[in-house]
C-alpha cells in the first residue's frame, strides 16, 4: 500500500482553532489612589516612608556641579578641543579633515551659540544645524543647554556631521 488517494499532502497537523473564552468580567472599580506626597510639601527629605525617592527630583545625580557653581569656579573662558571627522563629501570650505581644533569659549554660551561661533570662526561658515557635538561620557550635547551645564572645562568634543537624505 501506497498513500491513500484522498489523503491531504503531508503537513504538520494543525492545532484546533483556539476556543474563544469569554473575557474576564471587568469591574469598574476606582484606580488606586496616587501616592501621597511627603508631608511638608517642598521639603527635600528622604521621600515617602516606603523609601521611595522624592518625585520632585528632575534629573539624575550625574555628578556634575550646578551650572552656576561650575561657572563661578571657572575664571575666564574654558579651552575646548573639537575633533573633526574626515569627510570629503561635504563643502571643502568646512575643512572636515580629521584635525583637532582648539577654541577658548565662555562657559555660559549655549551649545547652539558655541556651534554658531565654531562654524563661523573655525569651519568656514558651516551652519550650526549641520552638525552635533558629542562628549565621550555625556553623549550628544543639547543645543539649549550651556557649556557650564555640562561642566566642560578642558574637554575634547567630537564633531558629528548630520547625514540627511542618504
Amino acid at each position: 500500500g501506497g498513500p491513500t488517494p484522498n489523503a491531504p499532502p503531508a503537513e504538520a497537523p494543525r492545532p484546533p482553532p483556539p476556543t474563544m473564552a469569554p473575557p474576564p468580567q471587568m469591574q469598574m472599580s476606582k484606580p488606586p489612589p496616587p501616592a501621597a506626597p511627603p508631608a511638608g510639601g517642598t521639603g527635600g527629605g528622604d521621600g515617602a516612608p516606603g523609601g521611595e525617592p522624592d518625585a520632585k527630583r528632575a534629573r539624575l545625580d550625574t555628578g556634575l556641579q550646578s551650572e552656576a557653581d561650575f561657572a563661578a569656579s571657572c575664571s575666564g573662558p574654558v579651552e575646548l578641543q573639537f575633533s573633526l571627522p574626515t569627510d570629503a563629501t561635504v563643502d571643502s570650505a568646512w575643512q572636515m579633515d580629521g584635525r583637532t581644533v582648539p577654541m577658548a569659549v565662555d562657559v555660559m554660551l549655549t551649545i547652539k551659540q558655541l556651534k554658531e561661533k565654531l562654524g563661523a570662526e573655525k569651519f568656514g561658515g558651516m551652519p550650526a544645524s549641520k552638525y552635533q557635538l558629542k562628549d565621550a561620557t555625556l553623549g550628544f550635547l543639547k543645543d539649549r543647554l550651556t557649556i557650564a551645564h555640562y561642566n566642560l572645562k578642558t574637554a575634547t568634543l567630537e564633531v558629528v556631521l548630520k547625514k540627511r537624505g542618504r
